[in-house]
């Protein structure tokens, strides 16, 4: 049963009645001899999708047997042995379902608030009607939240559903009710791809003493960059943004707080691309820096949740190039990979993919100090008596121990973002009802163009983060990592910002509502039970 209904549900999964194929292909797997065997017949349930599938072999018991004598006719005689059942063993997740109850809950309430935006003069209308959000612990990777709008009801396939109803599920005129886009979504990150980029330019050297300039020496802002041979030999781009002031004066965390483009264009040209593009003994190539820090923040390949069916998104480079030219995907392969490529890149857009949930982890990794988690949904396992069978602790990918005059310059780009004048996200965390100065945010908005349709808005973040002058501890970890993701929503700061502002809010000011079950939804309804739950002599109900 699912008692708290569509909560979690593209987390949890869903089970069905077993088909033939699956059953197969487990009865091949077991053992006929062995009377503790988990067996299955053709009239049982099996996972089918998220957590109910990747840990069927846990959560499913071995089912009981009755012994009965027949006689001719097929009439019970008598029963002369029985096998009780044995029931599954528990799986203890990492979800904070309040947190995940409240995710969903934003998520719904800021789509439809953009969907109510209209649209710059000539720009196609927010459709809004998809998006996800993930919540991670930065301190053990542990997944805190991940939502997925449109979603569905698990409990309709416990029975089985028709042909039509699942189609009305996967169909994109629907857009994919079932699709889980915290895994299986992908998308361009914009602006919050930033982060990256600015690690990149700090770690191999394009920023610094010897490189195009140091993080705090400025740059002028005119809004646009110009790049000979950007795509091929006497080709000229502009490049443009949305900046159109005239021209402003941004070092590196001034880049990050007002989400200057040309700042990371020129990173990307004059600074990645100029140099020597030999590869190394490694076969790197100096020109794909930027590749390389994504790839080492997780992007690109997928990050081992225990959750079926994860993309692993796309870090474009020449060898990409190549296996889609390969694939009969491109049409040209990696040799027409130009400079313009890596400018787009540097700012999130091109042929660069990244899934909500990468896209929160990166963001974890970096605001812990440099360790990659790979995302756990599984705490424990126990059998029915409580016991312990396994134990699942923080996993390491691998630590890149960012150096701090590294990370100090970037986070505070991203705390500027939040908490500064001319910020991105700063009008937005104002309006929230806490002090972001008793529990500030590193963030990062995002707007990535979508061809023909309203841009993707999304917004990245970590907290609570030290910053001198709040009541943050210098040594604190941040404790969720944020990244919100909403279709053909507008820009970053007006729709993803604000439901990443409404959830970090309950979070620091510990007022995360209590979700509640089916169960108590309808007592709630009835004037049965209270806000906190309780009859009307003061009794907790239970879901």
């Amino acid at each position: 049963s699912y008692p708290y209904g569509t909560t979690a549900a593209h987390l949890l999964g869903y089970v069905g009645p077993i088909t033939r194929t699956e059953w197969q292909a487990r009865n091949q797997l077991i053992d006929p001899d062995d009377p503790d065997a988990k067996t299955y017949q053709l009239n049982h349930e099996i996972g089918k999708t998220g957590v109910e599938l990747i840990f069927e072999d846990e959560l499913r018991g071995v089912p009981g047997t009755r012994f009965i004598e027949v006689d001719a006719s097929r009439k019970v005689v008598r029963e002369y042995d029985y096998v009780p059942p044995v029931p599954g063993n528990d799986v203890w997740l990492s979800i904070d379902l309040d947190l995940q109850a409240l995710a969903e809950q934003e998520l719904t309430t800021g789509l439809a608030a953009a969907r109510s935006r209209t649209p710059q003069e000539g720009a196609p209308p927010n459709v809004a009607a998809a998006g996800s959000v993930v919540a991670i612990d930065p301190r053990n990777g542990d997944l805190l939240a991940m939502a997925s709008f449109p979603t569905y009801e698990p409990a309709d396939f416990v029975n089985g559903i028709t042909a039509t109803q699942f189609r009305e599920l996967t169909s994109e005129d629907n857009f994919s009710p079932i699709l889980n886009r915290a895994i299986q979504g992908t998308y361009a990150p914009g602006s919050t791809f930033k982060l990256i980029t600015a690690l990149a330019a700090l770690q191999e050297g394009v920023l610094g003493d010897a490189g195009l300039r140091r993080p705090t020496d400025l740059y002028l802002d005119t809004g646009t960059y110009t790049y000979s041979n950007c795509f091929e030999e006497s080709s000229t781009c502009l490049f443009s943004s949305p900046y159109t002031g005239g021209g402003r004066q941004v070092d590196l965390p001034a880049s990050l707080r007002v989400s200057s483009d040309t700042y990371f264009y020129e990173i990307a040209g004059e600074g990645f691309w100029t140099r020597s593009s030999a590869p190394d003994e490694d076969g790197l190539r100096p020109d794909e820096g930027i590749q390389l820090w994504a790839r080492q923040l997780g992007l690109g390949s997928d990050s081992g949740l225990q959750v079926p069916y994860e993309r692993s998104g796309a870090v474009p480079d020449r060898d990409y190039y190549d296996r889609q030219f390969d694939a009969g995907v491109f049409a040209v392969d990696g040799s027409q990979w130009f400079a313009g490529a890596t400018i787009n890149l540097s700012i999130g857009q091109g042929e660069l993919l990244v899934t909500p949930l990468q896209l929160a982890n990166a963001y974890a990794t970096f605001g812990n100090g440099g360790a990659l988690h790979q995302p756990n949904v599984a705490v424990r396992v126990t059998d029915p008596d409580g016991e312990m069978v396994r134990e699942f602790g923080p996993r390491v990918l691998r630590d890149l121990e960012i150096p701090e005059e590294f990370q100090a310059p970037i986070e505070e780009g991203l705390l500027g973002a939040t908490m500064d004048t001319g910020g991105t996200a700063t009008r937005v965390f104002g309006q929230a009802d806490f002090n972001v100065w008793n529990w500030p945010v590193a963030g990062k908005t995002g707007t990535a163009e979508v061809d023909l349709k309203a841009d993707t808005s999304l917004f990245a973040a970590y907290g609570p983060v030290y910053r001198p002058g709040s009541a943050v501890a210098p040594d604190t970890v941040p404790e969720v990592a944020l990244s919100v993701v909403m279709e053909e929503s507008g820009f970053g700061s007006a729709s993803a910002a604000p439901v990443a502002a409404a959830i970090f809010e309950h979070l620091a000011t510990d007022t995360v509502p209590v979700a509640r079950s089916l169960n108590e939804t309808a007592r709630y309804a009835l004037g049965l039970i209270d806000d906190d739950g309780q009859t009307a002599t003061g009794e907790g109900v239970n879901g």
